[in-house]
Formats: C-alpha cells, structure tokens, sequence
C-alpha cells in the first residue's frame, strides 16, 4: 500500500506520478525527458488512436535514447561489452 503523499504511478487524476519509485529511476536516467514525453502522451491518448499508432514519435525518441545511451545496462553488462 502506498503513503497517501505518494499514490503510486498514477496520480488520483489520472496523470503520471514521476515521483513513484516505480518511474523515478527512468526519471533521472539520461533518457528522463523522452521518458516523460512518451509515457505524458500515452497515459493523455485514448485507447483507439493508440491503437492507430498515436505517441509513436516519442515512444520511438525514448527507445532511441536509451539505445545510444545504453541507460538500461548494468555496470557489468557495460563492462563486458
């Protein structure tokens, strides 16, 4: 259960809760902002234009940030490769 200053990933009005410890960590990473962007359109597009290919562009822009930084390896998944 979650401290009520603190609902979990999203907020009682429906909105992206960056400061849950479930997001936080993709927050601060070097992809933080395109983190932000995907998952602030996502959670503000309708199932159906999802569907239709609605926040592509962003989810795209987060997916290549974290490619060109690797922000998602380890320190040992860096050091072997």
């Amino acid at each position: 259960m979650y401290p009520s200053d603190n609902p979990g990933p999203t907020k009682p009005d429906g909105s992206v809760n960056f400061e849950c410890h479930c997001v936080a960590h993709l927050v601060a990473s070097p992809c933080g902002f395109e983190f932000r962007e995907a998952i602030s359109c996502q959670k503000s597009t309708p199932v159906e234009q999802l569907e239709n290919g609605a926040c592509s562009e962003e989810l795209l822009s987060f997916m290549e940030c974290a490619m060109r930084t690797q922000c998602f390896k380890t320190a040992k998944d860096k050091d072997s490769s």
